[in-house]
Order: C-alpha cells, then structure tokens, then sequence
C-alpha cells in the first residue's frame, strides 16, 4: 500500500512539475526529428581505366513528418582507416539540403586509388591481365573504416547514424571532428534530386 502511495504522489510531482524532467539531459532524440535508416548498397574494388579502386555506396532513408517547409541537411561522411593502427581520418565529405524529406537517397562516396593492374612488357593492358598481387597489409586492400551520416536542422544535430560501434563512440567523444569537416572547403555540395532513388 504504502509503495502505491509512493508512486502516486511522484507521478502527481512529475506532472505538477515539482520533480526535475529526466529525459532532458538523457540524449534522447527530438520528437520531431525525421527517421533515418541507412545501409550499404556498393563495397569493394572496381577498376577504370586500368587502376583499382575502392568504392562505396549508400543508401538513405529519411521519413519527415514534420510542418511542411522544414529543411534539413545530410552530412555523409566516409572514413578511411588509419595507418599503423590509427586513428581513422575523413576521406570523403558529403552534404546535401532537403525539404520535406520523404524517400531513398544514394549517394556515392569518392574513390580511393588502390594502384594499376598488371602490364605486358610492350607496356600495353592485356585484356586477360589481373590486378596486381594483393598484399597482406589489410589497409592498402580494404581502406574503408566506415561512414557516418548525420540529419542536422540550424546547425543542431537530429539523427546520426554509423557504420560501427567505434564510430559512434568517436562521434561522441570529439562532435568536432566531423562538424570541422562539414565546414571545410573540400566538402562536396550535392543535389538531392539527383540522389533520390526512384
């Protein structure tokens, strides 16, 4: 009886407003933040013009239900790992505006250059001719650490969402890290119609 009590008098606390909010400093997302969900559509190595590269693809997919009007940036970025057992650094940066999303984006992440395939001694590509020997060193074969892609609206960050757990522990301990590149000249502007999957 007496803990029925207890717990009638905290809920009358709560809605009085007596007792502190708890979900105001817990991290929980806006209520009226889109739905993102992302995945990898495109991973591994393709080659052009006699080089071999790594390439990337992902999809998104964001669902507003918000007023009409509301506009949003996406900030995808794509990390490569780092040497020796580095940390990881931002290959690739890009942003795009939407309004009133509602559907798929994919977006491509620039290419990493492996090297060339293999040369006949007339110095002319065979058409049977192979990449060239891989080596054992996982980072000159497989690149990629990840991506992360962010939903912001003036400048506050919505949803977030990352490939790993270990990239979304560093998106916690240093935000900067990735609003520095957002912000940076190399950082590619997109159009979102020319990403949307129809």
């Amino acid at each position: 009886m007496k803990m029925v009590r207890r717990t009638a008098l905290r809920l009358a606390a709560l809605v009085l407003g007596i007792l502190p909010a708890q979900h105001a400093s817990s991290g929980l997302p806006h209520t009226d933040a889109p739905a993102l969900s992302v995945h990898e559509c495109s991973y591994g190595t393709a080659l052009r013009e006699g080089r071999r590269e790594s390439i990337q693809r992902i999809e998104i997919g964001i669902i507003s239900r918000t007023r009409p009007g509301t506009a949003y940036q996406v900030q995808c970025f794509f990390l490569q790992r780092g040497k020796d057992g580095g940390s990881p650094s931002i290959h690739d940066t890009a942003l795009f505006d939407v309004v009133d999303p509602h559907g798929t984006y994919r977006v491509a992440a620039l290419p990493i250059k492996l090297g060339t395939i293999s040369q006949h001694k007339n110095g002319k590509n065979s058409k049977n001719s192979t990449a060239s020997p891989t080596t054992k060193n996982p980072i000159a074969n497989h690149p990629r650490e990840g991506f992360l892609v962010r939903i912001m609206r003036d400048g506050e960050m919505l949803r977030e969402h990352a490939s790993s757990h270990s990239l979304e522990r560093l998106a916690t301990e240093d935000p900067g890290f990735f609003s520095k590149a957002a912000e940076c000249k190399k950082a590619r502007h997109l159009d979102a119609s020319d990403l949307i999957v129809r």
